[in-house]
């Protein structure tokens, strides 16, 4: 008993000691060493598991457990845990698999169904991300082995946005282009490299369409700087007497004299 004892007193201790150590190298490599928060906080997770594993293995030898006993009842029981834990084996061994791919980090920015947010705690069983909305998401590990999602940040924050603008044929593409580029360059959020770009993307049936081109170094603030640019738009077309005409259907009556 004093031997059980002991061993699950130092195992207890052995789990703490690694984690305050965690923090420890996490604050130094961060605060001292320059490195990327995310990718330390990755590392240092998948650096707990292994130690989990070693304790594991050191607490099994101390009791003198045998290993072919063990083997025997693990084999025995497999199937039947297999079916009751299949889930939870599944979200462990894909958050493995994602710290060894260093598929996604702590403060990437992602995509999933449809909903921008940001990676907050890769744990052993679930993810935890932080929508704009504040709104907090525990997703199963297992989704971003299995399922497709989008990442912002695999290797840059920059993302390319893509506005479109309809002008009148009445007013003239030279005089269009540089008010557009005005306003783009003088956002603060837009990124100075790569400029911004302006193209004339078709001919309408009403308008000629442009796309607007812009990088700013979040996707996280693309929201805010499209509708700032949707508001300068529409107050230098104002200023500038440049139209964006709509469709209108005109009634035409032809009266003959008789």
């Amino acid at each position: 008993l004093s031997t059980l004892f002991l061993i699950t007193a130092g195992f207890y201790l052995w789990l703490v000691g690694g984690n305050a150590l965690g923090q420890g190298v996490h604050y130094l490599a961060t605060e001292y060493g320059g490195a990327d928060s995310g990718s330390m906080q990755a590392t240092i997770t998948l650096l707990r598991y292994i130690l989990i594993i070693v304790g594991l293995v050191y607490v099994l030898s101390r009791l003198n457990f045998n290993t072919t006993t063990i083997a025997a009842i693990s084999g025995g029981l497999s199937v039947g845990i297999g079916f009751a834990l299949s889930t939870i084996l599944s979200n462990f061994v894909s958050g493995i698999l994602l710290l060894f791919e260093r598929t996604l980090h702590p403060g990437d920015i992602i995509e999933y169904d449809g909903i921008l947010c940001t990676v907050e705690m890769i744990t052993i069983r679930s993810i935890r991300v932080r929508t704009s909305d504040n709104i907090e998401m525990i997703i199963p590990n297992s989704e971003f082995v299995t399922a497709p999602f989008t990442t912002y940040t695999g290797k840059s924050k920059h993302i390319r946005l893509k506005l479109p603008i309809g002008t009148s044929y009445n007013d003239n593409y030279q005089h269009v282009i540089p008010t557009l580029m005005d306003i783009a360059s003088n956002h603060p959020l837009v990124m100075k490299n790569p400029p911004p770009e302006v193209r004339i993307e078709n001919f309408g049936e009403y308008t000629i369409n442009y796309q607007m081109f812009l990088w700013i170094n979040s996707p996280m603030v693309s929201a805010i700087v499209r509708n700032e640019l949707h508001q300068a738009i529409l107050d230098a077309f104002a200023e500038n007497g440049i139209t964006i005409p709509y469709p209108t259907q005109l009634e035409i009556q032809q009266v003959s004299d008789n």
